[in-house]
C-alpha cells in the first residue's frame, strides 16, 4: 500500500510539473490564478470598519454580488443586488450613468468572497477607480 501511495505521488508531481512547464512554453499562456484574485485594481476594508464608517456615506454604492437568491436571504442595508453572473445586464441597470470615481462598495459575505471579488475586478476594467470589497 504505501508503495502504491508513493507512486502516486511521484506521478502527480510529474504531472504538475509537466503541465506548468507546457504552459510556461506556450505563446498563449493559461492564467494558473483567476484574474480577479489581483487586488491591486481596488480596496479592501473589513466589514466592522465599513460600518463603523462607509455606511453613512449616502452617496457611495453598495452592491451585493452574490445570487439574487443568496442576496434575497441576508443582505446589508442599502445593498442593491449585482449578481456578477449577470454582469451586463446590472451593468446597465445600476451603473449606465454613474461617474468613475464614485465611491462602490461590494460585499457578498461568503467565505471566499469570489463573486465580490471578481465584480470588483469587472469594474475596475470597465473604469472605476474608487471600488471597495468588504471582506
Amino acid at each position: 500500500m504505501e508503495d502504491v501511495l508513493f507512486d502516486l505521488i511521484i506521478v502527480t508531481v510529474a504531472a504538475i510539473l509537466v503541465a506548468a512547464l507546457v504552459n510556461g512554453l506556450r505563446a498563449d499562456k493559461i492564467p494558473m490564478l483567476p484574474p480577479y484574485l489581483d487586488n491591486s485594481l481596488y480596496r479592501e476594508m473589513k466589514l466592522s470598519t465599513f460600518q463603523q464608517k462607509e455606511i453613512k456615506n449616502s452617496h457611495c454604492l453598495i452592491f451585493d454580488a452574490r445570487p439574487h437568491e443568496l442576496y434575497q436571504k441576508n443582505h446589508l442595508a442599502k445593498a442593491m443586488n449585482f449578481p456578477v453572473s449577470q454582469f451586463d445586464f446590472f451593468y446597465n441597470l445600476h451603473l449606465a450613468d454613474v461617474p468613475l470615481d464614485a465611491p462602490i462598495f461590494i460585499y457578498g459575505g461568503t467565505v471566499s468572497q469570489a463573486c465580490d471579488r471578481e465584480l470588483a475586478y469587472r469594474l475596475s476594467l470597465k473604469g472605476y477607480k474608487n471600488v471597495t470589497v468588504i471582506l
